[in-house]
């Protein structure tokens, strides 16, 4: 019994040495990842009234913005090129190149960081901005330029898409059927301009200038490691000839 013992505390060693550092630390706090990597912020996000706040300064500097604070009027002033965004303290309203926009709540201050509502990120600093939950437990924020699919668009086997696994030991892969459709409707045969009013900006994209290549999409996942499920839509002179779903 004693041998039983050890051994399954040696597994459970070797497991956790393994484990990627990805998942280190990952709990049901609020976690934000910027385009594909973790943003470490030393003020965490919060839900406050059904609205998730998130620390200003840190994101504004990771896309490239510059960031200055006025200690006499409360305001935090950010820009970047053609954008220019001034923002006050419990104030409710911000301007945007001198337009105002009103915010669900106003910003505040917490542990000395600004904190905003997560819609003012997409609106005014031009980025895509997800909010899921990852297995049902871990809040994510993802501010990307490109959009993620949802689980459903992913969920296979289904009457759509065919199993091939060439090799036993690999993970199988599911492509659409001949005259079959997405979930989104998408058919073999169309375009790339259709493909991406469907589904938005890819994840990567690798299409030449004859239309040739591949736009790859992603649900959610965890940086740095092999989580999320991934589309892959092949395209032969501008024309999707394949879409695949790896299973990883």
């Amino acid at each position: 019994m004693r041998k039983h013992f050890v051994f399954v505390n040696v597994m459970i060693f070797a497991l956790l040495t393994f484990i990627s550092p990805a998942y280190a630390g990952m709990d049901n706090s609020v976690h934000i990842v910027v385009d594909t990597h973790f943003l470490n912020t030393d003020v965490k996000p919060r839900i406050e009234n059904g609205r998730t706040l998130v620390p200003l300064r840190a994101i504004a500097e990771e896309l490239d913005f510059k960031v200055h604070w006025e200690t006499s009027t409360q305001t935090i002033h950010i820009w970047k090129d053609s954008v220019d965004i001034s923002l006050g303290i419990d104030k409710k309203i911000a301007l945007i190149n001198s337009k105002k926009m009103e915010l669900d709540v106003p910003p505040k201050i917490i542990s000395g960081r600004t904190l905003v509502p997560l819609r003012f990120v997409s609106e005014a600093l031009g980025r895509n901005v997800h909010y899921t939950k990852l297995n049902n437990y871990t809040p994510m924020i993802y501010i990307t330029e490109y959009d993620l699919l949802d689980d459903e668009d992913v969920k296979v086997p289904n009457d759509n898409f065919i199993k091939k696994q060439s090799d036993p030991y690999e993970p199988p892969v599911y492509v659409l059927k001949q005259n079959s459709e997405t979930r989104r409707n998408i058919k073999l045969g169309d375009t790339v301009e259709n493909v991406q009013r469907q589904y938005g900006v890819p994840l990567r994209s690798s299409i030449d200038e004859n239309g040739n290549g591949n736009l790859i999409y992603t649900t959610a996942f965890i940086p740095e490691t092999d989580s999320g499920l991934r589309m892959v839509l092949k395209f032969t002179n501008g024309v999707l000839a394949e879409v695949a779903i790896p299973l990883m």
